[in-house]
């Protein structure tokens, strides 16, 4: 998995649901510059490190310098700016309704940060990253995922190991019951943040076994008439998600057609 912290602002585009490669937010003001970070080169770096830490778990990047390819899927987090620079009401943070299991992969959220303490832009950063997850509001005052824990305190808090009661009020986010009853049990109104993030990412190390990508049209030695359409259609496979793709059609160093994921 890809989490790209957006320290420099970007243009956001509503109405296009969720597409983080091309600034497609469904809480974004539709043509809003959202502004950037303007808390420094050196919490920046500071908060990324510290978000990278609630990851170290799972096989998941943190990148920050550069914004990553196109055919990548990655989340993306905007720090800085306001909820008024969003479609939302006043929060710290917000993201997008539970994306279960993940399955979306270019999911937008935002940390409205700039001058907080390191370990409390992280806990918010991490909070609406896990969002974008699956993960909803649990109770307690010890995990990132935590509703209402103390924003000020002076500990750079971290995902739960333990199955906790999630936290269902009005007007906050949803969560995945399907998932919850998977690791806790019960009727899914439990919640276990490690072990829902692992069972979408792998543990941290080399990717060993290769990706495969099957073109399932036209069939090899398939003929076509002068003017008539080619439809290409491919089915690229790997082991665990957060791969992208990238089809091209040459006839020799020509390249007639291209299309990226």
């Amino acid at each position: 998995g890809t989490i790209y912290m957006n320290y420099t602002g970007a243009v956001l585009l509503g109405g296009g649901g969720e597409n983080s490669a091309e600034n497609f937010s469904t809480l974004a003001r539709h043509g809003h510059q959202f502004p950037s970070y303007g808390g420094g080169e050196e919490r920046a770096i500071a908060v990324a490190q510290a978000v990278q830490a609630d990851f170290a778990e799972m096989a998941v990047r943190v990148v920050y310098l550069e914004r990553p390819p196109k055919r990548l899927p990655y989340v993306m987090i905007m720090m800085g700016g306001t909820y008024k620079d969003t479609s939302s009401g006043p929060a710290g943070g917000v993201a997008p309704g539970a994306d279960c299991e993940d399955n979306g992969l270019r999911n937008v959220c935002f940390a409205f940060v700039r001058n907080d303490s390191i370990s409390t832009q992280a806990n918010i950063a991490s909070q609406e990253i896990g969002h974008t997850m699956g993960l909803g509001h649990t109770y307690g005052s010890d995990r990132v995922m935590a509703f209402g824990y103390d924003t000020n305190a002076p500990i750079d808090m971290g995902f739960g190991d333990e199955c906790t009661k999630v936290l269902t009020a009005t007007g906050q986010g949803s969560y995945c019951k399907g998932v919850n009853r998977c690791h806790c049990g019960g009727e899914g109104v439990d919640q276990h943040d490690l072990n829902t993030l692992k069972s979408i990412y792998a543990p941290p190390g080399p990717d060993v076994v290769p990706p495969t990508i099957d073109i399932t049209s036209p069939a090899d030695g398939a003929s076509f008439a002068v003017g008539e359409a080619i439809t290409v259609e491919v089915d690229p496979w790997d082991n665990f998600g957060g791969y992208g793709w990238d089809i091209t059609i040459a006839q020799g160093d020509t390249i007639l057609a291209e299309s990226v994921d």
